[in-house]
């Protein structure tokens, strides 16, 4: 064994178990069977936030403004097309640094 390392050698022993103990072991490897996996209420995350009629409205209007469609947009911020429509449908999870890239994009006003 290799000076540098600190861990304690392990050793896996085989020992049998009456059919007592086994069904114990298997009832605790069971998912929904301890307390672990039984959930708090009000444990939930909150829901992601989504994109608000006003942000899609304007992020939108800022393509348009740019003779651009969403396929080409896309491209340009290295994004699927599937993103730029999610975001204008209202599907997409909020991502503020698209929003940012977008709005660089406007203010440049490069096509």
């Amino acid at each position: 064994m290799a000076d540098h390392q600190d861990w304690e050698p392990v050793t896996f022993v085989n020992t049998k178990l009456d059919p007592q103990q086994k069904k114990h072991v298997i009832a605790e490897r069971r998912p929904g069977h301890n307390n672990l996996s039984k959930k708090l209420e009000g444990d939930e995350p909150p829901p992601p936030k989504m994109y608000d009629a006003k942000l899609r409205n304007e992020m939108t209007s800022l393509r348009l403004k740019l003779k651009l469609n969403q396929k080409t947009l896309a491209n340009r911020l290295h994004v699927t097309e599937s993103v730029i429509k999610n975001l204008e449908n209202g599907t997409g999870k909020y991502d503020p640094q698209l929003v940012n890239k977008i709005r660089r994009l406007a203010a440049s006003g490069s096509c």
